[in-house]
């Protein structure tokens, strides 16, 4: 459990590490929006909203890609900082934030 503890204190170790979460929980806002509109189309959804809620989750989706590839190549940075035994979590090298 001392172990479990520790990790935990790991992660809010280093420099600016309120920054990095909060843009980390940046970049899963709209992949988040998108899978919570694309649950809501099912055989009850009326005539009428299945349109315009397709066309937002094209929108969506399109404006997901960007958020999604960056967050699986920190997805790699963060294991590979963790087998080199890096305490923390790893800066975004993103040139929009």
């Amino acid at each position: 459990m001392e172990k479990v503890i520790q990790s935990f204190k790991d992660l809010y170790n280093g420099e600016n590490v309120v920054n990095r979460h909060l843009t980390m929980l940046l970049y899963m806002i709209l992949p988040a929006i998108l899978g919570a509109y694309s649950s809501y189309i099912d055989k009850n959804t009326p005539k009428y909203l299945i349109f315009p809620l397709i066309l937002m989750i094209m929108v969506l989706l399109i404006l997901s890609i960007y958020p999604l590839i960056c967050l699986g190549g920190y997805s790699i940075k963060f294991l590979q900082e963790k087998y080199n035994s890096n305490t923390g979590i790893p800066e975004f090298a993103s040139g929009l934030f």
